[in-house]
């Protein structure tokens, strides 16, 4: 059995309840199985695997509440399939997500440093997502497979396999940057040394200032090789910046054993003041692998977590969609037109706002109120999004087709 066969199996009947919560373990399931997740993956496959358990369980209780006694089965799956749904939209946003390991050919230093960030912040939330699959009340009562040290396993594997990964990419990065080779050597040796610790590391807080800080140093000796603005490559292989940098190695290289975390994130927080100081100064000429992922985009990731059915599965298409027209204008050449691209995106954009208000005005269980649940005006803008997207029906078939052999 292949690994998407195992984590989407059916254990039980299907009944339409958990329609989307199938979706969501197939999306999911996917992207695991993909090449383009390139971190969480073992937390992700063992969230993946909770969340089938508790949707089998689900369907368990379902036919149960069919076949035997009724409202008190009613009432345990009612109460579980809203926390799972939501559960699973959060994590798949993470996701979609820009890599920014990947982002070989970024030479913008505000683009690093806002990676390393949003790498923290998708890292928590799939942390805390794992943890509720399992402690959240609601899902007690299906027993676990996994015990605790095991689900603690799975994100730090997957730390110690993306620092390794980082660690052997700057290396190879290394060998291109104009430094001396006294330097190069200090600063592998100082990767060498907390690669080493990280693996024996119980401070969860290291770990994250560790990865940022190897994130982050990528970033610099990227920048410094491929920018086309002579002033930013030479601030960043400056004295000054490269001992700012080695301070900060040492710092976390020393600090394993009794982690100061105040003193480390506050050093953290000065090197990336230091980056910052010459990005006023602009490239003349960009290039076009420059291309960026439009900002209006990225802001799209925010929302599907806020809206409810009837929208959601519309939601997840759309943004799909959407996905695989930014990516076509980012790979194409000569460069698109933007205009086709933004309205698109400020479509859908302005349909999944309106879909998430209904989320703030929804009234409570017992108030039936189907106007806070579904709106003509709602479903008009999800009209008017998709007839946004589709400016091109044969670009459209490609996109359909690209995600349907996923």
């Amino acid at each position: 059995m292949s690994l998407y066969d195992s984590l989407t199996k059916l254990n039980n009947s299907a009944f339409p309840a958990t329609d989307v919560i199938n979706s969501l373990i197939s999306i999911l399931a996917r992207e695991i199985c993909s090449s383009t997740l390139q971190r969480n993956s073992h937390t992700f496959c063992t969230l993946v695997s909770r969340s089938r358990d508790i949707r089998d369980y689900i369907n368990y209780l379902i036919k149960k509440s069919i076949d035997e006694d009724g409202w008190t089965s009613y009432d345990q799956y009612t109460a579980m399939i809203e926390p799972l749904e939501a559960l699973l939209l959060s994590v798949s946003e993470v996701t979609d997500t820009s890599r920014v390991e990947t982002l070989t050919d970024t030479v913008d230093i505000e683009e690093r440093i806002q990676g390393a960030q949003s790498w923290s912040i998708d890292r928590k939330k799939v942390k805390d997502s794992l943890a509720s699959a399992f402690s959240k009340e609601v899902f007690q009562s299906i027993a676990p497979t996994l015990m605790s040290e095991d689900t603690a396993h799975s994100w730090r594997h997957d730390d110690n396999v993306f620092l390794d990964n980082l660690i052997r990419g700057l290396e190879h990065r290394l060998n291109k940057a104009k430094v001396s080779a006294g330097v190069r050597s200090r600063i592998q040796s100082k990767f060498t040394d907390i690669q080493k610790k990280a693996k024996d590391s119980k401070s969860e807080e290291i770990i994250v200032i560790a990865i940022k800080s190897t994130l982050l140093v990528n970033g610099v000796v990227e920048v410094s090789i491929n920018s086309t603005v002579p002033e930013i490559r030479a601030h960043l292989v400056s004295t000054t910046v490269l001992s700012e940098m080695q301070g900060l190695l040492d710092s976390i290289s020393q600090n394993f054993n009794q982690p100061h975390i105040a003193d480390l994130e506050k050093r953290y927080s000065n090197f990336e003041a230091l980056l910052k100081r010459k990005q006023e100064v602009a490239p003349t000429a960009p290039p076009t692998s420059l291309r960026r992922t439009p900002g209006s985009f990225l802001e799209l990731r925010k929302l599907p977590g806020n809206i409810r059915p009837p929208y959601y599965l519309q939601t997840l298409v759309l943004v799909q969609y959407c996905h695989e027209l930014v990516n076509y204008y980012l790979s194409v050449n000569p460069e698109p037109p933007r205009k086709h691209i933004d309205d698109a995106i400020s479509a859908t954009k302005s349909a999944l706002q309106d879909a998430a208000n209904l989320k703030d005005k929804a009234s409570s269980r017992t108030t039936v109120d189907f106007e806070n649940v579904h709106s003509d005006e709602v479903t008009k803008a999800y009209q008017f999004a998709t007839a946004a997207i589709n400016f091109d029906a044969s670009r459209m078939d490609t996109a359909k087709e690209t995600m349907q052999s996923a």
